[in-house]
């Protein structure tokens, strides 16, 4: 085979390669645990977590089981309702982007820790991105519309989203929402617990806008509250439902907690992760550039 040849086939399997690995290493790794709420400092945004299970290989696992180093996990969160809502000591299932020292995009207030399913009575952040069922059986899907005229990489901001909730596999009621907007998922039904969602704000895909078609990048970031509540609580503004049918117990114990100081907790979190940029087009169109300049070099020189 000539040296013409080879030099052809390595700078197109390289090409490949750079396609398939690219939109793969853009999005941003999230890790879902269970636990308590260590700590809340609302100054810097940021809530601390005791974490007893970690979803791993399609399945909980103990802490002490798991690949994570330290069960003292801290990240940021924007929602205007959850440092009033929790404290500390409540039991959540949570979501965190690129691991400790993140954003939490997803907590959830777990009513019944001695349940096996651990039902969900409030969330915080993206509803649909944590593991465990609502209370009651109830299910939350999302679906965010962008703004094509405010997109940046590969999010846009969302004018609205469409919000589908679904009790025991079937649907109860499915809306349009506007940022800011609050609407009773339920109320017209004969159900006594019913779900209240609010849309805060939100971001979505930039795939469906026409001038953005293609480009890889971290993924979209939205944020709502949810409350898993009964009838009579709908009234009162905001409200934490409890959960009274069930013995609501202590959080999980189901691996040894460390014992830490506050200082100790702050000192062993990681720095916050930067939001990913999207750098990973230049960086490849750099790189095919340059085998190219190499197999036209190889090439001249041939002849």
């Amino acid at each position: 085979m000539s040296i013409q040849k080879r030099v052809f086939i390595f700078t197109a399997v390289m090409a490949v390669l750079f396609l398939i690995i690219m939109p793969a290493s853009a999005v941003i790794l999230e890790e879902q645990y269970k636990g308590q709420i260590s700590r809340l400092e609302p100054s810097k945004n940021t809530i601390t977590m005791q974490v007893t299970s970690v979803y791993e290989g399609g399945e909980w696992v103990t802490y002490a089981k798991s690949s994570l180093k330290n069960n003292i996990v801290s990240g940021t969160i924007n929602n205007p309702d959850i440092f009033s809502d929790l404290k500390q000591g409540n039991p959540v299932e949570a979501v965190i982007l690129g691991g400790p020292g993140g954003e939490w995009i997803a907590i959830g207030r777990i009513g019944n820790v001695g349940s096996t399913t651990t039902p969900l009575t409030a969330a915080y952040g993206i509803p649909d991105r944590l593991i465990s069922p609502y209370y009651r059986g109830y299910t939350i899907k999302t679906e965010l519309t962008p703004n094509c005229a405010e997109c940046e990489g590969t999010t846009c901001t969302a004018q609205s989203a469409k919000v589908v909730v679904e009790r025991d596999g079937a649907v109860v009621e499915e809306k349009t929402m506007y940022p800011g907007e609050t609407h009773v998922f339920g109320w017209n039904s004969d159900y006594q617990y019913i779900i209240q969602v609010k849309f805060n704000s939100g971001e979505a895909s930039s795939d469906s806008c026409p001038a953005f078609e293609g480009i890889v990048g971290p993924q979209p970031i939205s944020d709502f509250t949810v409350y898993d509540t009964q009838r009579s609580s709908v009234l009162v503004t905001n409200p934490v439902p409890t959960v009274t049918d069930t013995a609501e117990t202590t959080a999980e114990t189901t691996a040894p907690a460390q014992t830490q100081t506050a200082e100790e907790t702050v000192s062993q979190t990681s720095e916050p992760i930067p939001k990913a940029t999207q750098t990973g087009t230049n960086v490849g169109v750099v790189f095919l550039m340059a085998v190219f300049g190499v197999s036209m070099a190889v090439f001249k020189r041939r002849y």
